[in-house]
């Protein structure tokens, strides 16, 4: 009820019509936006009010939903929004209200997150007091009025033209953020751009501050938000067609890739001449064992020489090792590239993970990334690929084919352009599967990836499936019957709910473990994601970022106390047990002989950290899951003779810790230097690139 109050209460203060206009409102009355709809230009007049501006959403090239955005006379502003993709359905309702000079005085938000979660956030200004309440945390703060209030759900699109709009008019494009912190804004370029006889010209900016990359916005001549590309995503103003999305989605690219290679090159230490890491122990990660007081070579990005004997060389670059300890390069089995972006090679090198199994991405952005990583443009770990493919459904991912030849001629082309193996999806018919199977087989390429709908775990398994991906598949193999659709959220509800229930001392789960070591079947558990979703509460950290949210910039501190998945009191109880269950069965499957691989479907770096701490709360043994995490990996795709361990005359991916990870996991927290392709990272130069605090400077 408290909730339905305030939000009538906020509703009634934008109904009255406060006297608040921002310091642009005059502009509005007589300008009208380019490409909006049915609006014309010469239409415009100063009773033109409401201003209506129409957008679109795009997944790649398909369209995932729409926002309007309605501009009153009195400067205020209601945005909404839904977007969808992936079987995500994500729902923002913005009212926002400014001050003369450009500040948000009042605001509400509503609507649902991807997953579901409720969205119901007020921000209002009173006698020089800011105050908000989210679901997540309720605050209040004196405020001069003169710093722009961040909401803790993304997605306020607003917000973001909002502080630009405010930056342009201050000489050092600074602006004091509410509830804390600063952003700054930088225009990178203008762009003419037209469609039909329409012209317009529109402008990129950066704002830093807010995330750990820069947000890109385009604002259009009146300073009103035109469009956004992240994620392979675009957002933009209705009407002016794929020629300007592309075309700005390029610009903002190659700006991108400027800005993280000022990165590489300021923040990385290129190594010519030998590397030699002396007095260092290094961890065995075949034998789990640990070799005291070695002396390690590199030359040319090749381990040359492992030594008990100190090693003299006189041009080698020294790193004196003592008290701490050499691990190889970490593995992620389970990322994704285009979608975190540059910023994600950065979080993944920067802790530790120098190898990357990506599990779906757009080809050329892959590509482009791939190679930028390679030649040591960007910082990013070394990447294999795998190729993704969907069914077309409602629920389908927007690169779905139609038609089993479709499917087969994908894997096709997969295979002739160097990727390792295939990934099924959600919306896969059970009947393509063993057909699918047998030809990438054929094709030289292994094939898992998630469980189609209405067809179990075991029957992948024997028809052909080399990999499963995510805990949650395997648990519905004996939750979901026939009839359940695991294309929806159900696959993740259903998990969520029954999986506590499911006794792991069973014969039917003791017989599944059998057939999947039997098989040689790899599992991909990815548990740090699935308790994040079902474990985090409103109002705390993301389990995944406990450790490090501190060190987070302002938007991402403030996302990362609100939930995907709504915990209530009906399932709290169920969700906790199904979390505990899940780790119960990786310990399970790991001594059943079942090869595991550590992925993170989620951030980088802190996610993967989160994972192999789950491994060891499940009671694995730290040297297995140093193993997994490393050998392992390499292993299952066949590069196992060239890297995963600390062995001369392999690649010299390599990692040196201040602690043992033999004694205690979170040791791969805690880094000294990454060496890779003969050069060394330091861990807090790169994230202090990206927005993220050293630890010493953490509050």
């Amino acid at each position: 009820m408290r909730s339905i109050q305030i939000r009538k209460e906020i509703h009634d203060m934008f109904m009255t019509g406060v006297k608040r206009r921002i310091a642009i409102a005059a502009i509005f009355a007589g300008v009208l936006l380019s490409g909006c709809g049915d609006i014309q230009s010469d239409s415009a007049t100063s009773d033109a009010f409401p201003v209506i501006v129409e957008y679109e959403w795009f997944n790649g090239d398909t369209p995932a939903g729409e926002q309007t955005l309605t501009i009153e006379k009195d400067g205020s502003r209601h945005s909404t929004m839904r977007l969808q993709w992936n079987n995500r359905d994500f729902t923002l309702d913005n009212r926002m209200q400014f001050s003369d000079d450009g500040y948000v005085v009042l605001q509400s938000l509503a609507g649902t997150s991807a997953f579901g979660a409720q969205i119901d956030e007020t921000f209002r200004i009173e006698d020089g007091v800011a105050k908000w309440r989210n679901p997540a945390e309720t605050g209040e703060v004196a405020t001069d009025g003169k710093a722009f209030y961040v909401p803790a759900r993304s997605g306020a699109t607003e917000t973001l033209a909002g502080i630009i709009r405010i930056a342009t008019n201050n000489a050092d494009g600074a602006v004091s953020l509410l509830p804390s912190g600063e952003a700054r804004v930088r225009k990178l370029t203008e762009k003419p751009i037209q469609k039909g006889k329409t012209k317009a010209v529109v402008s990129l900016y950066a704002i830093t501050g807010l995330e750990f990359a820069p947000t890109y916005v385009w604002l259009d001549e009146n300073q009103n938000f035109f469009a956004f590309n992240f994620w392979g995503m675009t957002l933009q103003q209705t009407g002016w067609g794929d020629e300007v999305r592309n075309s700005l989605k390029e610009i903002q690219n190659e700006f991108e890739e400027k800005y993280y290679q000022s990165i590489a090159s300021d923040k990385v230490e290129d190594v010519s001449r030998p590397i030699l890491i002396s007095n260092v122990n290094v961890v065995d990660v075949e034998a789990g064992e640990l070799l005291l007081a070695q002396n390690v070579v590199s030359e040319n990005g090749v381990i040359t020489t492992i030594s008990n004997d100190p090693i003299e060389l006189s041009n080698a670059k020294k790193i004196d090792g003592t008290g701490k300890t050499l691990i190889p390069g970490l593995w992620d089995m389970h990322g994704h590239v285009e979608f975190f972006g540059y910023y994600g090679g950065i979080f993944n090198v920067a802790g530790g993970v120098t190898t990357v199994r990506d599990m779906g991405s757009d080809h050329d952005a892959l590509k482009r990334a791939k190679s930028n990583f390679d030649d040591g443009v960007l910082v990013g770990p070394n990447v294999y690929a795998a190729g993704f493919i969907d069914q077309k459904s409602p629920f389908a991912e927007t690169r779905a084919v139609e038609t089993l030849n479709e499917a087969l001629e994908r894997i096709e082309w997969y295979a002739d352009n160097g990727y390792i193996q295939i990934k099924l999806y959600s919306s896969i018919s059970p009947d393509w599967v063993p057909a699918l199977t047998k030809f990438a087989h054929e094709k030289g390429l292994r094939i898992g990836g998630h469980i189609p709908a209405f067809m179990t775990a075991e029957k992948a398994v024997r028809v052909g499936y080399d990999e499963i991906s995510h805990i949650n598949f395997l648990f519905l193999n004996f939750l979901a019957g026939d009839e359940d659709d695991t294309r929806t959220r159900l696959r993740f509800y259903l998990y969520g709910d029954e999986a506590g229930n499911v006794d792991l001392e069973s014969e039917n789960i003791e017989s599944f473990i059998a057939l999947l070591a039997s098989n040689d079947v790899v599992v991909d558990p990815t548990v740090a994601v699935f308790d994040s979703m079902i474990g985090h509460h409103a109002g705390q950290p993301n389990p995944l970022f406990t450790e490090v949210i501190n060190r987070f910039p302002i938007g991402e501190y403030r996302s990362a106390l609100s939930p995907g998945f709504e915990i209530t009191d009906e399932n709290a109880e169920a969700w906790a047990q199904s979390q505990e269950n899940s780790l119960a069965f990786v310990r399970k499957l790991h001594e059943g002989g079942v090869q595991l691989i550590a992925g993170t479907d989620a951030l980088p770096g802190f996610a993967f950290h989160r994972e192999l701490e789950l491994y060891a709360q499940s009671g694995i043994p730290n040297a297995d899951i140093l193993k997994i995490a490393t050998i392992d990996a390499a292993r299952v795709i066949g590069q196992e003779d060239a890297v995963g361990s600390i062995t001369v005359g392999k690649r010299a991916d390599m990692v040196l810790l201040n602690s043992n990870p033999l004694d205690d996991i979170s040791a791969v927290r805690d880094i000294e230097f990454i060496i890779m392709r003969n050069k060394i990272y330091e861990p807090d130069d790169l994230l202090s690139a990206v927005g993220v605090r050293s630890n010493s400077g953490a509050n």
